[in-house]
């Protein structure tokens, strides 16, 4: 089963529990997504590769489709790419650098040329992609995810309480709004460890 985007929000609705419809689905709930998905990578990026074309000297990053430099990494480089029935020729890390050029970050090779005309095979971590028509995620991460958007919808809760309690003015009224942003901050935090703690697929006895 391939999960959908209405999927993902729709389990997080069912698991943040916003019986008192604070939240509006269409709005708040795709909010929440771009936050989890940053966090989700955090813990499972996506490996990307693709073949790029040389240049004699330096390969900018901004070749690598996805990549961000806070956040990508290159993982392996291959050259020269090997065939079907041959051992990947894998660039030890030592051959090559990140580098501040003044066009941009830059891969800079050392003692290695990649000419132009020929290609390497860059290996590197990108963030996943869930929107209606792209979805990167795995199946197998359904429920972590869908626990990730539950804990920033959550935190958006435990804002609208605490910010509800700085502009109220019954003594009253402030110690339940005070309250219900710590409960709901909790409720984040509880869901935050779930994702980051699954329990695991196999049972010993």
């Amino acid at each position: 089963m391939a999960y959908t985007l209405d999927d993902y929000l729709g389990e997080a609705h069912r698991l943040t529990k916003d019986d008192a419809k604070i939240l509006k689905f269409s709005d708040d709930y795709k909010a929440a997504l771009l936050p989890a998905l940053r966090d989700y990578a955090a813990r499972n990026p996506l490996d990307q590769v693709l073949d790029v074309p040389g240049t004699d000297g330096d390969i900018a990053v901004s070749s690598l489709t996805g990549f961000e430099e806070e956040f990508s990494e290159v993982r392996s480089i291959e050259y020269p790419i090997s065939s079907a029935s041959e051992k990947p020729r894998l660039l030890p890390r030592s051959s090559w650098m990140y580098y501040r050029a003044p066009a941009g970050l830059v891969i800079r090779f050392l003692g290695v040329v990649v000419p132009a005309g020929s290609q390497a095979r860059f290996t590197y971590t990108a963030r996943h992609t869930l929107t209606r028509e792209t979805n990167t995620v795995p199946d197998s991460d359904f429920v972590m995810l869908s626990k990730f958007i539950a804990a920033e919808c959550c935190i958006q809760l435990s804002r609208h309480y605490t910010q509800s309690s700085e502009r109220t003015v019954l003594q009253a009224d402030v110690a339940f709004y005070v309250n219900k942003g710590k409960e709901w901050a909790q409720r984040a935090a509880e869901l935050r460890k779930e994702a980051l703690n699954p329990p695991s697929r196999f049972i010993f006895a």
